[in-house]
C-alpha cells in the first residue's frame, strides 16, 4: 500500500466537503470526516478499523468493496458492478477507489 500524506489525527470531526461520506481527496488527516482517519496521497481519507466490518460505508450512494488494511478501510471497485465514491474514480489495473 502506498504510503500516508499524513498521520492520524484526533480532528475532523464535522468535517464536510468532497470526504463527507468518510473518503475522499485530502491535503491531511484533519480534512478527513471520521476521526482517526489517515490521509493518503493515492487513496485520500482512509477511517480506522480492526477488521473489513469496521469500515463505514459511504453515504453517498455508492457500492465499493471495503476492506481493512493496516488498520485503515481501503475501498476496491469492480467497474459496472462495485461503484467507488464520487469522489474517487476506480483504477481499473488496481481495482481500488484512488484520489482523482
Amino acid at each position: 500500500m502506498a504510503g500516508t500524506a499524513g498521520a492520524a489525527g484526533a480532528g475532523g470531526a464535522g468535517a464536510g466537503g468532497e470526504n463527507a461520506s468518510g473518503y475522499g481527496p485530502c491535503t491531511n488527516a484533519n480534512e478527513c470526516s471520521v476521526s482517526g482517519s489517515t490521509c493518503s496521497s493515492k487513496y485520500g481519507c482512509q477511517p480506522p478499523c480492526a477488521n473489513s466490518d469496521a469500515c463505514p460505508a459511504p453515504t453517498d450512494g455508492s457500492s465499493p468493496l471495503m476492506d481493512c488494511v493496516g488498520g485503515h478501510c481501503v475501498l476496491s471497485c469492480l467497474p459496472g458492478v462495485n461503484t467507488c465514491p464520487g469522489n474517487l474514480s476506480c483504477d481499473t489495473n488496481s481495482d481500488f477507489c484512488v484520489v482523482p
